[in-house]
């Protein structure tokens, strides 16, 4: 499912700042009206001693679009793990981490600068960025910035090779990180949050959502992000749905869950909710936030968008 078509050694060393390169390993169906994420991974990941996970992060676009809308600073990774498909989340970059976006144009003999189709593209490490189980596990990683999502990139990572307390270091340093979720906006969400009069049932696969544009926290006051969803069947009456909030000036990407009633339906399973932004810290201060779901290893493909404003005197 990678959008970025290289082998498992050329994600830590191949050539970056080559448009011919680039050219080579994009998606060439990307658009260029709207900028758009892109992930790829290697397929598999040996978890040894100092191990690494390279990610090549790309955003295809045109130039100038691309030069207003770079993702490191918000950016998020999100993994789901089979088989619970809980989402982790962690930031697209540690603290103090700044690699380079080289900029190319994906457009023989064109100065990126003024390119169409052109695409920044970085590699990140994602190792040791989340609490992962000592066995082997197959995972799926995907990348938000404000209200954009990436493919997903599948990864088969291995047992851990490593010391006995290898587990113990990776959720250290994950809650550690100024990246990780803040307190109260990890975990499962009781079922209290859920409320009758979810959004309708797509008849395409897929996540919708909805939410109130604007909305003003008052005491006693609810606010309902309603949503639905149509996914590949499962043999399950019950799905795990993973909630991702991204701030436009929160530095801390935030994560919760919920598990939703479901129902079998033509070869899908489906299932409507909705649920009391309010009774979680998804969206808790002032502010723009995005909000993205995940569910069976598969996302939203817009986020529901809220603006906390504040409650005039």
């Amino acid at each position: 499912m990678s959008a970025i078509d290289l082998g498992d050694i050329d994600f830590a060393a191949g050539p970056l700042d080559r448009a011919t390169a680039l050219g080579d390993v994009l998606d060439a169906t990307v658009g260029a009206d709207e900028p758009a994420l892109c992930i790829g991974s290697p397929s598999s990941v040996e978890r040894e001693a100092k191990w690494r996970w390279p990610v090549l992060i790309a955003q295809t676009g045109s130039a100038d679009a691309l030069d207003r809308s770079l993702p490191e600073e918000r950016g998020v990774l999100v993994l789901l793990c089979e088989p619970m498909g809980v989402a982790h989340v962690a930031g697209l970059m540690r603290e103090g981490e700044a690699p380079r976006w080289p900029l190319a144009a994906l457009d023989a003999k064109v100065d990126p600068h003024r390119a169409i189709r052109a695409a920044r593209v970085a590699r990140v490490d994602a190792a040791h960025r989340f609490a992962l189980p000592h066995e082997e596990t197959t995972a799926r990683l995907f990348v938000v910035a404000a209200d954009r999502v990436s493919n997903a990139a599948d990864v088969v990572l291995s047992a851990r090779r490593d010391a006995p307390d290898a587990l113990e270091t990776d959720a250290g340093s994950l809650s550690r990180s100024p990246s990780a979720e803040p307190a109260g906006a990890r975990g499962e969400l009781p079922p209290s949050v859920l409320h009758e009069g979810g959004a309708t049932v797509p008849t395409e696969p897929g996540i919708v959502l909805r939410v109130e544009r604007y909305a003003v926290r008052r005491e006693g006051s609810t606010l309902l992000l309603r949503g639905a969803f149509r996914l590949p069947s499962h043999d399950t009456d019950v799905i795990t749905l993973s909630l991702v909030a991204t701030g436009a000036s929160q530095p801390t990407p935030r994560a919760a869950h919920v598990r939703v009633p479901a129902r079998a339906d033509d070869g899908h399973v489906v299932g409507s909710f909705a649920l009391d932004l309010w009774r979680t810290a998804l969206c808790d201060p002032i502010d723009t936030w995005f909000v993205h779901a995940f569910a069976l290893g598969h996302a939203a493909a817009t986020p529901a968008i809220l603006t906390v404003v504040a409650e005039a005197d």
